[in-house]
């Protein structure tokens, strides 16, 4: 047997950048879930864990985070009024603006919950501090050192005086 064979044997798949996005996974492990309801749940379908289940990666590296991912949401707002427009007008040949704005935002409305999902994803795992670690993948929060696991809890701690200081 080759030595390459022998290296092949021990690969583990990994899910990819993409699939985490896609099905919101934590950006350390991709293993943990990033929201804590299902986007159905109309009044929490935005709620984020604020560390993942698995691996405890801190889910908001710092106050307002996500506020970049309302950038991202109004690129997909944007894309979906050139969408429903181009669908419009090639279906019915053009209609009055009154139908077309009605369309518009009937459409923005049911798709909220899943692009501000996507949004939030996409800040996470392009835009914070996050690299994808595979011993996180297999071990969870075993995979920590001690030194990391008190990092986390300062910055818990720290996350937590800010919020109660803001009150």
């Amino acid at each position: 047997m080759s030595t390459t064979a022998i290296d092949n044997m021990d690969h583990t798949e990994y899910p990819s950048k993409f699939k985490a996005v896609m099905t919101a996974r934590c950006p350390e492990c991709r293993k943990g879930p990033l929201f804590s309801h299902s986007p159905f749940h109309y009044s929490k379908f935005q709620a984020v864990h604020k560390e993942c289940p698995h691996c405890k990666c801190n889910y908001e590296p710092e106050p307002g985070f996500f506020w970049g991912a309302l950038y991202i949401n109004y690129g997909f707002n944007v894309a979906t009024l050139v969408a429903v427009s181009l669908a419009l007008w090639v279906l019915f040949g053009g209609v009055d603006v009154w139908t077309h704005i009605i369309a518009v935002v009937v459409t923005v409305i049911v798709t909220i919950p899943f692009t501000t999902r996507i949004s939030r994803n996409l800040m996470m795992h392009w835009f914070g501090p996050y690299h994808f670690r595979p011993e996180l993948h297999d071990n969870g929060v075993d995979a920590r050192s001690e030194d990391e696991m008190r990092k986390l809890d300062k910055a818990r701690k720290e996350r937590a005086r800010i919020r109660n200081h803001a009150r």
